[in-house]
């Protein structure tokens, strides 16, 4: 059961983060922000059996600030390789943010 759960998370986040997209497409904003310092701070990592890797950031309150992607690498910090990056949306990014595995801004459609 905690196996399925844990899939059933890693599964649906990323679907969860892009819900409040509207209709059209808009850029993604040229300023970065800091990732490390949100994703590094309180967050929740999970892995699965195929060597796929979640990790949810929180703020102090325990809301979710946004999600990395990525796979299962031994060698790189936090044993994750990131593929993607979603932030949730906020005053600024009422649509949230996507980022690449290097932090280059990911336009959302």
């Amino acid at each position: 059961m905690r196996r399925l759960i844990v899939t059933a998370i890693i599964v649906f986040s990323p679907a969860v983060v892009l819900l409040p997209i509207a209709n059209g497409s808009r850029s993604a904003s040229v300023e970065r922000s800091n990732l490390a310092a949100i994703f590094n701070g309180n967050y929740q990592q999970i892995s699965d059996q195929f060597g796929t890797v979640s990790r949810t950031a929180f703020d102090a309150s325990g809301h979710r600030i946004g999600v990395q992607i990525g796979r299962y690498d031994p060698s790189s910090p936090n044993r994750m390789t990131v593929e993607m990056i979603y932030l949730e949306p906020d005053d600024e990014h009422p649509q949230g943010q996507a980022f690449d595995g290097a932090g280059n801004p990911t336009p959302l459609h």
